[in-house]
């Protein structure tokens, strides 16, 4: 990584948590958990499925990493003591190349769209005598 991404980067918080105890934690995507002692229940932050709200839940043993795939509340129990260290996700201003390109393939495709909606125009009868 270069360094002006590493200065992007926030630093990275521990924590310790005791058999049945639980932190409720306030992630964004790409946000990684790192567990580095311990058991841990992962419940993710809570989506839509149709019309029904589903949190889906994961256990995590010693060494294993999650990463975020949805922004919202985190709900991380211990089911034994446990050591971790959660990444916050990098700022937005870390992802900018990201975002240009994604703004210049939407730009290709409406450019694209516009010239084939151009060329495929019903002709008059006129324009048709012409050709």
């Amino acid at each position: 990584m270069s360094p002006t991404l590493l200065s992007r980067l926030p630093a990275p918080r521990c924590f310790c948590l005791q058999a049945g105890q639980s932190l409720h934690e306030w992630v964004a995507v790409g946000t990684v958990l790192h567990l580095i002692e311990g058991d841990v229940e992962v419940i993710a932050p809570p989506v839509w499925l149709a019309e029904t709200m589903v949190r889906s839940s994961q256990r995590l043993g010693r060494g294993s990493v999650y990463t975020v795939s949805t922004r919202g509340w985190l709900t991380i129990t211990a089911s034994h003591a446990a050591s971790l260290r959660v990444q916050p996700a990098a700022a937005p201003a870390a992802n900018g190349i990201a975002l240009c390109a994604k703004a210049l393939r939407w730009l290709a495709r409406a450019m694209a769209g516009r010239r084939h909606t151009s060329d495929t125009r019903a002709r008059s009868p006129r324009e048709s005598e012409r050709a």
